[in-house]
């Protein structure tokens, strides 16, 4: 830094960099807060951009919809529990009446249950991480762009910077 403190980034892709060179970082800062996240890196010497964070995982974290990862979780897990006896015993042709008071009654519905609670587990598991980033995913998107934006244009004021003798 000017000021003579160093700082680590961690960069995803190829930014080469040594003392001496000027680096301009992009930074996000969510509405409310004092701080935020690097989002990219230009190399004013080399003329190279790169991101940072690129697998935008903080992005998700701190833009993230809906219900935290543990209530999915626990919630998709609790509800294919319950609902794979009555499932089973719909398969095996009774009416829903039947299958539900099967479900509740018949001794065979707990090893059932118990398969339904670890596919439920697994399946709340994979929809606490997919979730967020299938709804994000747009954001994602216009994050991109707006980054290669912002890097064309630092790219464009170097050159006529050098043009006259920077």
């Amino acid at each position: 830094m000017d000021d003579d403190r160093e700082l680590a980034l961690d960069v995803d892709g190829d930014l080469h960099c040594r003392a001496g060179h000027e680096l301009t970082l992009v930074v996000a800062i969510p509405k409310g807060q004092s701080s935020g996240h690097f989002l990219l890196a230009y190399n004013h010497q080399t003329g190279t951009t790169a991101e940072i964070h690129g697998t935008y995982g903080w992005f998700v974290q701190e833009y993230k919809i809906g219900a935290n990862q543990r209530a999915w979780w626990l919630g998709t897990a609790v509800v294919m529990a319950l609902v794979a006896p009555v499932v089973y015993f719909l398969a095996s042709g009774l009416r829903l009446q039947q299958a539900v008071a099967g479900a509740v009654s018949n001794p065979t519905s707990r090893p059932i249950m118990f398969g339904g609670l670890l596919v439920g587990a697994f399946v709340g598991v994979f929809v606490a991480q997919v979730a967020p980033l299938v709804v994000n995913l747009p954001r994602i998107t216009r994050l991109r762009k707006h980054l290669g934006r912002i890097g064309r244009v630092l790219k464009r004021q170097d050159r006529g910077k050098l043009s006259v003798g920077r």
